[in-house]
Parts: structure tokens; sequence; C-alpha cells
């Protein structure tokens, strides 16, 4: 298995970064009882807006 790492440093990043935090957050949710599942149907999170400014 082949894996690339890309630096994401534009905006149009921040959809695909936030779609694999999703699945962090249920790979975590099994060990960590805190994370809630919002209206949507999705975790919790902070938003990741600052990690491109």
């Amino acid at each position: 298995m082949n894996i690339n790492l890309k630096h994401c440093t534009t905006k149009e990043n921040k959809r695909p970064l936030e779609n694999l935090q999703q699945l962090y957050l249920h790979d975590l949710s099994e060990f960590a009882n805190d994370l809630q599942i919002d209206k949507s149907g999705k975790f919790e999170n902070d938003d990741i807006t600052h990690y491109f400014e």
C-alpha cells in the first residue's frame, strides 16, 4: 500500500480534512465517552478554519 501525504495550505482542502477528522473522532469515540454527535449526525468538533490562516 502506498500512502502519499499532501501539505494542505488552502481552504479547498478544508472539506477532505473535516471528513478525515470525522473518521478519526469515530475511531476515538470507542475510548472517549465525551464525544457527542450533533443533529446532523456528525461528531461535534472544533472548526479547523484557523489552520488555513
